[in-house]
């Protein structure tokens, strides 16, 4: 989950914003605490569309949430 509402809009915008389409997901469709993305994966979305799609949306949660910056490498060594 993402949490606030506010929140959820916020990220969603930010990722539109940076070229991916997402939806926000908030109440009524789920609980209030359960809010979060949604979007699609195809065949089209190779390993590095995937982990920049993931780094992007997590960067966004974090300051948005006003959490500090963690850098994390997703792929394989």
């Amino acid at each position: 989950p993402v949490g606030r509402h506010d929140h959820v809009v916020e990220v969603a915008r930010r990722l539109l914003d940076d070229g991916y389409f997402v939806n926000p997901v908030s109440f009524p469709a789920v609980p209030l605490s359960e809010t979060g993305i949604r979007f699609t994966q195809t065949l089209h979305h190779d390993d590095d569309v995937l982990i920049r799609f993931l780094e992007t949306f997590a960067a966004a949660l974090r300051d948005v949430r006003g959490e500090p910056d963690v850098v994390v490498d997703l792929r394989e060594p």
